[in-house]
């Protein structure tokens, strides 16, 4: 009878092992984060489509939706409930201007955690992912998902692996271009404690933020 009773408890820890517990993405309630985008950079429709579906694969391993809104909509783009954040898509021009200022030449992104905005260097991203034998939008999405870790994580530390390194995971398969166990916990709760509302209107922001060139 002992022994049967040890099974069955094999059995039933095998299956809370590969079923997960409470702390996986699906269990947890969704948070929303409201990304406000401004395009200096002419992004190509097709690479934003792609570098949204990267970022928002890379949050739900958070539990986190990511609703994308045209800043050039106005009062209207302000109809979101959730933490607002904002990213902008630099020109040459203006990453041409920051590279005077002192910024590193290989930098493809940075943030303001003080302010909220995240700042992409598209024309180095697009340099970088033939390169790196990485799809254009592919890379921008994991560029956009690293800056917006900084401003959730409320500073500049990096990571020795994943997502949140200093040069940025860009292997071609992804798998390691997600936040740390650590990092997960950290922005869901700061998420939490701004009270955030895990109900969001479904129709809630837009995507057309790139137009066509």
């Amino acid at each position: 009878m002992e022994k049967r009773n040890c099974k069955l408890a094999a059995i039933v820890t095998a299956a809370w092992v590969l079923t997960g517990t409470l702390s996986r993405a699906e269990d947890r309630p969704t948070l929303t984060v409201v990304l406000h985008v401004t395009d200096f950079a002419g992004t190509d429709p097709g690479d934003f489509a792609r570098a949204r579906t990267e970022a928002q694969r890379i949050f739900d391993d958070t539990a986190i939706r990511l609703v994308w809104v045209d800043i050039a909509n106005g009062p209207r783009a302000r109809a979101c409930e959730g933490l607002s954040l904002f990213v902008s898509f630099l020109s040459p021009y203006l990453i041409q201007q920051r590279t005077r200022q002192g910024m590193g030449e290989s930098v493809l992104g940075s943030a303001s955690p003080s302010t909220g905005y995240a700042f992409i260097y598209s024309e180095r991203v697009r340099e970088l992912a033939p390169r790196r034998r990485i799809d254009e939008g592919v890379l921008l999405g994991r560029v956009i998902a690293h800056e917006v870790g900084h401003l959730l994580l409320g500073g500049h530390d990096h990571s020795r692996t994943g997502l949140m390194t200093v040069g940025m995971e860009t292997d071609p398969t992804g798998l390691q271009a997600l936040f740390s166990a650590k990092e997960r916990r950290a922005i869901r709760a700061r998420l939490e404690s701004k009270g955030t509302s895990p109900q969001e209107r479904a129709e809630c922001g837009t995507a057309s933020v790139a137009r066509e060139r």
